[in-house]
């Protein structure tokens, strides 16, 4: 709408910097309004510039003065992201309860500080601490998992800048074992009774019970003896071993039997 054309300079400005600058000098008279473009390469040192255009109507050999009007700024933002995905780090078994620690890190990231960060476990979102080293992002945090959770689940680190993402998923197993149970029917008991030992574990597990394995998985072990004065103090041993997506887990309990007795006494002992 700025006339008349002739008397026209417009300028794109970089801060204070002239960018580009035209007049519009010799143009029809009666013509009005004026377009100018420029186009810069995004470079780093632009995230942040503010970016103006500015109007001047010299009308002084008229008799009149030189006007002049500048848009507001416009805030230019610029990016790097690697076309490369995050490299994660994760445990490929979780055990229900437990803590195991979690790493993502990305390069090539600018602004590695604008960087938005989306970490979770299935469809449990982790807190994760976020650490800048130069242009790579370091995400770390903690990953643990509930009874809900048991199976395949799927550990994913997706980072946005820019309105771009870059993503990683890996697969966790998330599993149960609990320690085994070893249980006395008598734990201190008198000479001459019978006692019961039972060495028992959760589903799927395979115990052994002073290398006697159970028949089956998932089902307890037990033997069964007479106390007498040499199994005093006597310790038996449970183990519990459990397959997991290829890896063998153990854990082991262990329990000690009391036998009361009378003392023996042989001739020298009588007086």
């Amino acid at each position: 709408g700025a006339g008349p054309r002739g008397s026209l300079t417009l300028t794109l400005l970089r801060g204070a910097q002239e960018l580009i600058r035209r007049s519009f000098a010799g143009e029809p008279p009666r013509a009005r309004g004026a377009v100018l473009t420029a186009t810069v390469l995004a470079r780093r040192e632009d995230h942040g510039a503010n970016f103006s255009c500015r109007a001047e109507l010299d009308l002084r050999p008229h008799g009149l003065g030189l006007f002049s009007n500048s848009s507001a700024p416009r805030e230019l933002r610029t990016f790097a992201l690697s076309p490369d995905p995050p490299r994660l780090v994760v445990p490929r078994l979780l055990e229900v309860g437990s803590e195991r620690p979690v790493r993502c890190t990305l390069d090539e990231l600018f602004p590695a500080s604008e960087a938005e960060v989306y970490l979770a476990l299935g469809d449990h979102r982790l807190s994760p601490d976020i650490t800048l080293e130069g242009d790579a992002l370091v995400v770390t945090a903690t990953a643990t998992a509930n009874a809900e959770q048991e199976g395949t689940r799927q550990l994913v680190c997706n980072v946005t800048l820019g309105g771009e993402s870059r993503e990683t998923r890996e697969n966790v197993t998330v599993y149960s074992f609990p320690a085994p149970v070893l249980t006395l029917s008598e734990p201190s008991t008198p000479e001459g009774k019978v006692v019961t030992v039972t060495c028992a574990a959760g589903p799927g597990a395979l115990v052994t019970l002073d290398g006697i394995p159970a028949v089956v998985p998932g089902q307890p072990a037990q033997l069964q003896l007479n106390a007498t004065e040499d199994d005093d103090k006597r310790s038996f041993f449970c183990d519990a071993s459990l397959e997991v997506v290829g890896q063998t887990l153990s854990k082991n309990e262990s329990a000690e039997l009391r036998v009361l007795y009378a003392p023996r006494l042989d001739d020298s002992d009588c007086p």
